[in-house]
């Protein structure tokens, strides 16, 4: 089996994405957090990892990957006996099965951030607090 290490960030919906998908496909991988609220997307040795600065980006076996849907794709094709399909297996099924894929950036994901923020600070709840949605993601909490 591969080795996957995932860089991603706790406010960004590709990476929920990604995290969703290969624990749909019950791969296991390491999370390593990406800062962007601290630039480290742009850092060099962020960018040795990815010349384009984005989040997220899959590491398979030390290659790199990028595009989060193309990493998808890619990964139902190594895999599609293992987890869930991430896809249809034919034209004709149900195209709801991918409506997953928008989720994360469409849904309740980016709501559910910032709602905690603002709920922890407007009850004069701590920074601490205000950052229990990053900590749901980066210490593996979110779940499928």
């Amino acid at each position: 089996m591969a080795e996957f290490v995932l860089y991603g960030c706790w406010r960004s919906s590709a990476s929920d994405r990604l995290q969703i998908g290969l624990r749909c496909k019950a791969l296991s991988f390491r999370y390593v957090p990406v800062d962007l609220d601290q630039s480290e997307q742009t850092s060099d040795s962020y960018l040795a990892i990815n010349p384009r600065g984005e989040v997220p980006t899959l590491i398979v076996d030390g290659q790199a990957w990028f595009q989060t849907l193309s990493i998808l794709v890619e990964l139902e094709g190594r895999y599609p006996d293992q987890g869930f399909a991430l896809l249809p297996a034919a034209p004709d099924d149900s195209p709801d099965r991918c409506v997953w894929c928008r989720a994360p950036g469409s849904g309740t994901g980016p709501t559910f951030r910032r709602g905690c923020q603002l709920v922890a600070v407007g009850l004069g709840g701590s920074a601490a607090q205000a950052q229990v949605p990053r900590q749901l993601v980066t210490d593996g909490s979110l779940r499928v």
